[in-house]
């Protein structure tokens, strides 16, 4: 029993190192800025935590998106503020990944039609 169940933590846990790394490959640099840039679809906007869910595009990891008062909002690349994002919405965030998690501190929200 015991060799089963340590078995098993160890595959776990060997899992989890090698999912971890390879979503946060995912996410790429903008050329520009030189922040992380991520897009995905919201899937869950939480006012109250600042928070936005994303479902990464062509994937189904979803992902943290923090924002601020001061993250600028953009709704096809004009000036726009939160209450665009709505759920089914694409989003292009720009912003910095806490390493090693699937939370992105955002610096710049763009706000896409599906």
């Amino acid at each position: 029993m015991r060799r089963g169940t340590f078995t098993m933590i160890m595959l776990a846990l060997a899992f989890s190192l090698v999912l971890a790394p390879c979503l946060y490959a995912q996410a790429t640099k903008d050329t520009k800025t030189g922040s992380d840039r991520f897009d995905g679809t919201v899937v869950n906007i939480n006012k109250d935590t600042s928070t936005i869910t994303l479902r990464q595009t062509g994937k189904n990891a979803t992902w943290q998106i923090t924002y601020t008062k001061d993250t600028k909002f953009t709704y096809r690349n004009a000036d726009s503020t939160l209450d665009e994002v709505k759920e089914g919405r694409r989003l292009i965030v720009l912003g910095t990944f806490e390493k090693g998690s699937t939370k992105m501190n955002a610096s710049r929200i763009d706000i896409r039609t599906k």
